[in-house]
């Protein structure tokens, strides 16, 4: 399913009036990658590390530093600043490194998200 910003860009990218659909993965994948880049590129990245771990505070009641995974991604999948797609959620998360009760070191998890986020978003990798 696309979102009205994707069929808009989509709508943008057409030449002369003539969409050719062998095409059409290809022309998906940059429209959804110019998106997820604008949104990054507005996100302030020194501060996400932050973020997350003050989210994670709100649902640590015991404040050992450890939260669930299941709560961590709900956490990545509400937050208006990570400006994640949810398949570079369950990227992230997949390095996440939980202990057999499926906690997270959500201050350890932050820092390296952030330089996740800000590695695989730079100029230099979108090159």
């Amino acid at each position: 399913m696309l979102t009205p910003k994707e069929i808009n860009g989509l709508i943008r990218g057409i030449k002369d009036e003539m969409f050719n659909y062998s095409e059409f993965k290809e022309r998906v994948f940059n429209v959804r990658l110019d998106l997820a880049c604008s949104r990054i590129l507005e996100t302030n990245i020194s501060k996400l590390s932050q973020h997350i771990i003050n989210e994670c505070l709100k649902l640590d009641e015991i404040k050992e530093g450890k939260l669930n995974i299941l709560l961590l991604r709900n956490i990545l999948f509400k937050s208006k600043m990570i400006n994640l797609t949810p398949f570079q959620i369950f990227l992230v998360l997949g390095f996440s490194n939980p202990d057999k009760t499926g906690e997270i070191d959500y201050k350890q998890f932050a820092s390296w998200a952030k330089e996740y986020i800000d590695f695989s978003f730079n100029l230099v990798a979108l090159n």
